[in-house]
């Protein structure tokens, strides 16, 4: 069966790191949203350190057609399971399920307090921390309601890197992964 294991959760919540984790530990191809994103902002000539560079230019380009990004971003994947890092919103989910119909598309959602967010977004990329006016329009609270009451796994990820895998190991055990 093909499953795909998907990452949802705010900015600086360990998304990427625990994807990445995940995709190690069992040998699981790695995609992520935010890379394509940024490959495409970079060829179109814009700044693809900024997070609200990508935004809009996720806004213009694919957030109508959200079917166009499914399509750009899973072109090249030959495998029937992988690790997704990130949704773009319910609507990506839906979307995501379009595309691969016959697969199980397991929500892992990362949640951070807003301290340890802010720490972290202060540690990477433009060095810029988001009031939660400006997340808002990175994505959208609502479809984090969606994701948290739909997910496999919620992880808290404000607990050290090594809870948050042995918590991902408990799980994938249970599971058989």
């Amino acid at each position: 069966m093909s499953e795909i294991f998907g990452f949802v959760g705010t900015i600086g919540s360990g998304k990427t790191t625990i994807a990445k984790l995940l995709s190690n530990m069992y040998t699981f191809p790695y995609i992520s949203t935010g890379d394509f994103l940024r490959e495409e902002v970079s060829r179109a000539g814009l700044n693809s350190n900024s997070r609200l560079e990508i935004q809009e230019f996720f806004e213009k380009n694919y957030s109508s057609n959200i079917e166009k990004l499914c399509q750009s971003l899973f072109a090249h994947i030959t495998s029937d399971t992988f690790v997704l890092d990130s949704f773009r919103g319910k609507n990506s989910y839906f979307a995501l399920k379009n595309y691969f119909p016959n697969a199980k598309v397991h929500i892992i959602f990362c949640d951070v307090d807003n301290e340890t967010s802010k720490r972290r977004q202060a540690q990477r990329g433009d060095g810029r921390v988001y009031s939660n006016d400006e997340k808002l329009k990175l994505i959208d609270f609502n479809d984090l309601d969606f994701f948290r009451e739909n997910a496999a796994i919620i992880l808290d990820t404000t607990l050290e890197l090594a809870q948050s895998e042995q918590a991902l190991n408990t799980w994938s055990e249970k599971r058989g992964v």
